[in-house]
This record gives C-alpha cells, sequence and structure tokens, in this order.
C-alpha cells in the first residue's frame, strides 16, 4: 500500500517517518506487528523484520499513531465498548450453551448422544475481552460464566448412550 503524506500531515502525526506511518496504518489493519513492518519495510528479512518490528512498535510516538488510528476506526464503524461487551456476551451465551453431540451407530445413522460439547477457548477469549474492556477482573466473570455452564449441563450415563445408539429411547 502506498500512503502519500504531505510535509504537515506528517509534523501532525508527531513527527513519524513515511515508512513508521505505514507501520502504523499497516499494524492497525492486520494487528501483526511482523506483516506490518514487512509490509511498510519491504527490503527487510524476515527474520530482522520481528525485532525490529518489536523495537518500532515500542516507540512512544507510534504507539500514539497506533491508538490515533484505531479510535478513527472505532468511530468510522461506529465501534463502542458497549458493542464489543454486547458481541462478546453473545459468544459466551452461545459457547456455554454448546452443541448436540454426535456419533454414528453401527447402522450408519447419526444419533445424539446427549452430551453437550463446549467451546472453552471461544468462551475464555471472549471473557478476556470484556474483562479489557470493562477493566473487570477476568476470574469473576469466568465464575459468572461457568455458573451459567454448569446450569445448562446434563448428565448422561454410558448407558444412556449406549442405549440411544442402540434405538432405544433415552428418556424412556
Amino acid at each position: 500500500m502506498e500512503y502519500e503524506l504531505d510535509l504537515e500531515e506528517l509534523e501532525k502525526k508527531k513527527k513519524l517517518t513515511a515508512r513508521q506511518e505505514a507501520f502504523c496504518q499497516e499494524y492497525v489493519s492486520c494487528l501483526n506487528q511482523t506483516l506490518a513492518y514487512s509490509r511498510a519495510y519491504p527490503d527487510t528479512k524476515k527474520d530482522s523484520a520481528r525485532s525490529a518490528a518489536a523495537r518500532l512498535f515500542a516507540n512512544v510516538s507510534v504507539q500514539a499513531r497506533i491508538k490515533e488510528l484505531q479510535e478513527e476506526q472505532a468511530k468510522r464503524y461506529n465501534i463502542t465498548p458497549g458493542f464489543l461487551i454486547e458481541k462478546a456476551m453473545w459468544v459466551v451465551n452461545k459457547a456455554t450453551e454448546g452443541r448436540d453431540e454426535v456419533v454414528v451407530d453401527k447402522f450408519g445413522e447419526v444419533v445424539k448422544t446427549g452430551n453437550k460439547i463446549y467451546d472453552h477457548r471461544a468462551i475464555n477469549d471472549a471473557i478476556k475481552n470484556i474483562a479489557s474492556i470493562t477493566g473487570l477482573n477476568s476470574q469473576t466473570i469466568k465464575a459468572q460464566v461457568d455458573a451459567k455452564a454448569e446450569a445448562n449441563v446434563k448428565v448422561v450415563t454410558a448407558d444412556d448412550v449406549a442405549s440411544k445408539i442402540l434405538g432405544d429411547d433415552i428418556d424412556a
């Protein structure tokens, strides 16, 4: 990507060079320091890009510009903390509901076992996001989510699963 900046804009952007500005723009786009550095400084070798990107990312002016770009992006797309929390809670709710576990019986039929499968990674990621946005302790949020998940769990025995696979009704 090409980034055209006039001298006045560079001055306003806390004296970043054109390549530093390009790094900031790329970082906001891909959220990967090494990739952003490689795009802004295309002649750099990948091994060098990783350490150089880390050094550049630590630059106070670069950090300020990245924050500024992220705030602009949030305004442009109307992303608020409330919106992010709402979406993260949707993920938590869906993940704690779980999805039905299915197996294939001896006749080749797909049968629900009655067990639920939960996406713990999605739950943990959403909790971290909520904690980050709100400043709350992630352990407190996780405890609330775990309590909700426990309320949705139906205990199924091995006999229940076997009878379901063999065609007997699990509730009989």
